[in-house]
């Protein structure tokens, strides 16, 4: 049986986590030019280049398409619990071929994704709730369990896996502009390396806000005390 304040304490805890994500650090330092969306409490530059100029990515490399991986930066420790992203498809009007997606964070190391911080998270296509945003472009969002991450330069991959292998892939569109003009591309075969001057991905990074951190520490702490 929970005590009283037990109880309490969970409840912080889930209040906590359905609160709405805020903070937002977009692929690589974007420094004191960020804007704030009107009415959503997120920080973000342009998100995509309206071209559809991309990246393909998928979850297992292979000799058509690899899996890419991009860079961002936390100037202070926080929660992640989501990632938004916008993409196309290659071979098709839309993203109907496209069974699955995975998301993963990884630590940064001498420059390149490193130790898997989430391991891969598997959506189903649905799960992403893909919303055409101009012919033939998508927004796509995840919601996870928040994750820990100090402060420091991180990397997330976005990548997709076709219901029949190899007849549609994830193209990961760029952004509109550039912020360290460098990403990651993994192979088949190979390990992830270096893409300089090619661009930026569009992605977001999405943490709770720094008061609803609070409440969650607050609640863990309660329940802590009385575990």
């Amino acid at each position: 049986m929970y005590s009283r304040p037990l109880l309490a304490g969970l409840a912080i805890v889930l209040l906590a986590v359905k609160a709405q994500a805020g903070l937002v650090i977009d692929g690589g330092d974007r420094g004191p030019e960020a804007d704030v969306r009107s009415g959503s409490g997120v920080y973000s530059q342009a998100p995509f280049d309206p071209t559809g100029i991309g990246t393909l990515s998928q979850t297992v490399p292979d000799f058509v398409a690899g899996r890419g991986a991009d860079n961002f930066v936390l100037s202070a420790s926080a929660m992640a619990n989501g990632v938004r992203w916008w993409g196309s498809s290659v071979k098709f009007d839309d993203l109907t071929f496209l069974e699955t997606f995975t998301v993963e964070i990884y630590l940064d190391e001498a420059g390149l994704p490193g130790a898997s911080v989430t391991g891969p998270m598997t959506f189903t296509n649905a799960a992403t709730n893909p919303t055409e945003v101009v012919p033939f472009i998508f927004e796509q969002e995840v919601k996870f369990p928040p994750v820990a991450l100090t402060a420091g330069e991180y990397w997330v991959s976005v990548s997709s896996a076709a219901e029949f292998v190899g007849t549609d892939f994830l193209n990961w569109i760029l952004a509109d502009g550039v912020f360290d003009d460098r990403f990651a591309y993994q192979s088949q075969g190979a390990s992830y390396q270096p893409v300089v001057g090619f661009g930026d991905q569009a992605f977001e990074i999405q943490v709770p806000e720094p008061a609803t951190f609070a409440l969650l520490s607050m609640g863990l702490l309660i329940l802590r005390r009385r575990w």
